[in-house]
């Protein structure tokens, strides 16, 4: 970092963030090899480890917020599904379709 700066802030305007999948690991790792405990290093552990739980509760949160709305969707705007015999309907096909050559209607 001759530059005081990392390249990665220097291409993005801002510093990396290593997933917690890697930080973690790596700063239990030092943390067992230092012998005598570290207080700051031992929070920073315990922070990324709450935002994993923060962020696996998120997804949860999200999927579930998913579901209401396709639930609600359903019943609101998906129209009636009882077609009968002779009426014309529009059939497609979305695996045999090229991929990235739907557009909405």
């Amino acid at each position: 970092m001759a530059l005081g700066n990392s390249p990665y802030f220097l291409v993005y305007g801002q510093e990396a963030i290593l997933p917690p999948n890697i930080t973690l690991p790596s700063l239990q790792l030092s943390q067992a090899s230092r012998g005598t405990p570290s207080a700051s290093l031992q929070e920073r552990i315990n922070q990324l480890m709450r935002l994993e739980e923060l962020r696996d509760r998120a997804k949860i949160k999200f999927k579930n917020h998913q579901i209401i709305v396709k639930k609600w969707f359903d019943h609101h705007l998906a129209g009636d599904k009882d077609f009968r015999v002779g009426e014309i309907v529009l059939k497609w096909d979305k695996l045999s379709e090229p991929k990235g050559k739907h557009t909405k209607f």
